[in-house]
């Protein structure tokens, strides 16, 4: 076992009930024990068969939603509105009807700015002597336990110009999953399904580089290694003119890309220089 989630949807609230789902290595799915009632479970109990020990909390993290952290937390959502409703309040000297569409526009970030804020207002990270705790979503709550002896991936993501972003924390196992959620989460893909780690995903995590860095001394500690300096082995970028070739044969053979041209090759550009691999003593950084 090597993770244990807690799961409540709506009807679970209504009658006292949850799911729980646990995780394990070599079994393509997690094994799903649903309709259980609260109050005849002993969590503490079930945890501690499972390998999670009781412990005080060590730390608790919580999100800092502000307007610019939002902002760069939804980048690519925000700038493809900005663009498309700069091209509708263009056109709308023409077409005068087509600055009606500036309102699904705001109705979409509106949304996904309500959106977040649930999703911080019960999103939960807690870290124990030898284990993780964490609690998201609003709609359905999921409650997640990992050992450290568990984590085998250590994921942060900083957000532009801020030092708030997320942090993902992979346990050892895989499930399979439908092929288009495997890609849309960037994990192995083939045939009619893909594979994906366990793990889960907390969001407006301030200070999340250093938080990561945390989180790797603690690995350290509950694998019983002593804390090395970090002393930097190699490093390296990938190879711009790799992304340009498949950049341009790609514009040739859809011709109405070469259009795009001057948007997609500073993309390229930005998406290249913004990657970096670096041997450290101890571990790899990507």
């Amino acid at each position: 076992v090597t993770g244990v989630v807690f799961v409540r949807n709506f009807w679970d609230f209504m009658f006292d009930t949850m799911t729980v789902s646990i995780w394990s290595i070599g079994s393509s799915s997690p094994l799903n024990i649903q309709h259980v009632l609260c109050a005849d479970f002993d969590r503490a109990a079930f945890l501690h068969q499972a390998g999670i020990a009781p412990s005080e909390c060590q730390r608790g993290v919580q999100p800092s939603l502000s307007r610019r952290s939002w902002l760069m937390g939804n980048l690519p959502l925000v700038g493809g509105c900005g663009v498309i409703a700069a091209v509708l309040f263009l056109l709308s000297f023409w077409q005068p009807y087509l600055v009606l569409g500036l309102l699904p526009l705001a109705g979409l970030l509106a949304w996904q700015w309500v959106g977040d804020w649930f999703w911080c207002k019960h999103q939960r990270l807690r870290f124990y002597e030898h284990h993780v705790e964490a609690e998201t979503g609003f709609i359905t709550r999921k409650h997640f336990h990992i050992a450290f002896s568990d984590i085998k991936k250590v994921v942060t993501t900083r957000y532009p110009k801020c030092g708030v972003g997320s942090l993902q924390l992979f346990a050892a196992g895989e499930r399979i999953v439908a092929k288009k959620q495997a890609k849309e989460q960037g994990m192995m893909a083939s045939g009619g399904g893909g594979v994906m780690p366990y793990g889960f995903r907390a969001r407006f995590i301030d200070e999340v580089q250093a938080l990561g860095e945390d989180v790797d001394a603690w690995l350290e500690r509950e694998a019983g290694t002593l804390r090395q300096e970090r002393a930097l082995i190699r490093a390296s970028r990938p190879d711009l003119a790799n992304g340009l070739v498949v950049l341009l044969v790609g514009s040739v053979i859809v011709l109405p890309m070469v259009f795009l041209l001057p948007l997609s090759f500073p993309w390229l550009v930005f998406l290249v220089r913004a990657q970096s691999y670096r041997l450290e003593t101890g571990r790899v950084v990507v």
